[in-house]
């Protein structure tokens, strides 16, 4: 399973249990259209929006997941 595909499982996953819109969780995150792309996984937002995102939805900083791809180490 490719990033894309973990990231956006994750996030529809949390949005589904929150009863949250995608409308609300991309507001001054980033547009409706990416945040639909992210979770189709269409696209993978860059780490700063991915941290966001999990921020957004109250991930605790102990316990969640980070996704980190090469392109972000500069690899």
């Amino acid at each position: 399973m490719t990033e894309k595909r973990i990231f956006a499982d994750l996030i529809s996953e949390l949005r589904v249990k929150r009863g949250a819109s995608k409308v609300n969780l991309s507001e001054g995150i980033c547009s409706n259209v990416m945040y639909q792309y992210y979770e189709d996984g269409i696209c993978y937002p860059p780490l700063l929006i991915r941290k966001r995102l999990l921020d957004r939805f109250g991930a605790s900083k102990d316990n969640r997941i980070v996704l980190v791809n090469f392109e972000d180490l500069g690899k």
